[in-house]
């Protein structure tokens, strides 16, 4: 084989993945005004609480744009008035995760993240995606003492 049939085999598959992330970017960051804000647009559907639909992709679009301030509020305006919006209380414990921030999330962070993240759970999502969202912040959030984030 060749190589420039070598790199060509292993260069496509880049270039297809690269090109479905950058359109479902360019699908998700088409603006629209949400209050104040130019946030983009996104559609994360959520399986209780319908009504809060467009408050949760307002939420998600904060956290997003790392508002997480901003973030954690829009989302504990949802859980308070959807008490049984497991993902309300899912993406409180998300605005307590900040990858891309400098700073390591503090242990009371970490506990409040841990609290949000159990009663998601105790609400006992209805999809299995959703259980899937709960379980994958379960695991940062679990027993944080000793690890480094």
């Amino acid at each position: 084989m060749m190589i420039r049939e070598i790199e060509s085999r292993h260069f496509r598959p880049f270039v297809v993945i690269s090109m479905l992330w950058f359109g479902a970017r360019i699908a998700c960051s088409q603006t629209r005004p949400l209050g104040e804000e130019m946030l983009g647009d996104v559609d994360f559907p959520v399986s209780r609480q319908p009504a809060s639909q467009a408050k949760f992709n307002r939420a998600i679009l904060l956290l997003d744009h790392m508002t997480y301030p901003q973030a954690r509020r829009a989302f504990l305006r949802i859980a308070k008035r959807y008490t049984t919006c497991a993902m309300a209380y899912w993406g409180v414990a998300l605005t307590l995760f900040r990858p891309l921030w400098p700073t390591r999330p503090s242990t009371a962070d970490l506990n409040l993240g841990w609290d949000a993240v159990r009663h998601a759970a105790k609400l006992h999502p209805q999809s299995r995606r959703e259980q899937l969202f709960i379980a994958a912040a379960d695991s940062f959030f679990r027993d944080p003492v000793g690890r480094d984030y």
